[in-house]
């Protein structure tokens, strides 16, 4: 969604046209201008569908598809029941992955590390593992916000002895009540809205 001249009416008929074709999971993306494509031109073009108008698109694809039992369980993954991305939610729970060949990265043992882009060095047994820091507290907090399972906070205290603080607890509850947030004591969860607007958060948070 965001495509250029796109409006929500559009983006309704592109999700009922998936929809009609009866998946187990949809993923749903807004478009991304990066510097340096032939699109990027229209950074500033009134083609481009403004912040709000994706947000609407967004809250459009969020309400259609748990419609038709589609579960969110990422902030642009969907599901039906039993469906989920495995794959992607080890990534997201901060679990084990192991990636093999030039430029896989890699995280065993809560460190990350990755192999250079290299494939002739790679070939030849010369490629060597660049270490790329660890998985830690800050990382588990921003990716467990990904999810709409959202944060546990025994479990940040048990994985990471993190306890979040007064100003930070103060926080938490401005966000639950401008409805961006569900908050029940032991697990903090964004809402759609809060999803739209998880950078900020996360930046206060953190």
């Amino acid at each position: 969604y965001g495509l250029p001249s796109q409006t929500r009416s559009d983006w309704a008929d592109t999700l009922a046209k998936a929809l009609a074709l009866r998946p187990e999971h949809i993923s749903g993306y807004g478009l991304k201008l990066e510097e340096g494509t032939p699109m990027y031109a229209l950074k500033d073009s009134p083609l481009i569908p403004s912040d709000d108008e994706q947000a609407d698109m967004y809250l459009c694809m969020v309400e259609e598809l748990r419609h038709y039992g589609y579960e969110q369980y990422e902030i642009s993954n969907f599901a039906k029941p039993g469906y989920e991305g495995r794959h992607n939610l080890i990534y997201w729970d901060c679990g084990d992955y192991l990636g093999l060949g030039p430029a896989a990265h890699s995280c065993m043992g809560g460190r990350r590390f990755y192999y250079p882009p290299d494939t002739a060095a790679f070939l030849n047994d010369a490629a060597a593992p660049v270490m790329d820091g660890s998985c830690g507290a800050e990382d588990y907090l921003i990716l467990q916000l990904r999810l709409r399972k959202g944060l546990s906070l025994d479990a940040y205290k048990k994985l990471y002895g993190k306890e979040f603080s007064t100003a930070q607890l103060a926080f938490v509850q401005n966000c639950v009540r401008a409805g961006y947030a569900s908050f029940d004591g032991h697990t903090l969860a964004l809402t759609p809205a809060g999803l739209i607007v998880q950078n900020s958060i996360l930046a206060q948070l953190l």
